[in-house]
């Protein structure tokens, strides 16, 4: 085989490879869209009522761990003047 035609042939295999790993990263993907049983449900709810009734009364420590667990981040962005502020998400840490 020359030397052309190996390099032709590599680039073919590694064009090849790139879509193969592109197919595997979709389906990966697929696979691993988040699934929320009830029972998952139930404790997110439970625990947001224990949150929403006795967060003023948490400890720092607690108050903190509640943040990490809600996954609680803010940005700030000024545009034409006004100030917005992103909403914040659950994590999908253990709940």
């Amino acid at each position: 085989m020359t030397e052309d035609r190996w390099e032709g042939e590599d680039a073919i295999c590694e064009k090849e490879m790139a879509s193969h790993e592109a197919d595997r990263a979709k389906l990966v993907a697929r696979l691993a869209k988040t699934r929320y049983t009830p029972e998952y449900l139930a404790d997110l709810r439970a625990t947001c009522e224990a949150i929403s009734c006795g967060y003023e009364h948490f400890t720092l420590l607690e108050k903190r761990h509640t943040y990490e667990l809600l996954d609680l981040t803010a940005r700030l962005a000024i545009e034409e003047g006004y100030k917005l502020y992103t909403r914040s998400v659950f994590s999908t840490q253990n709940v």
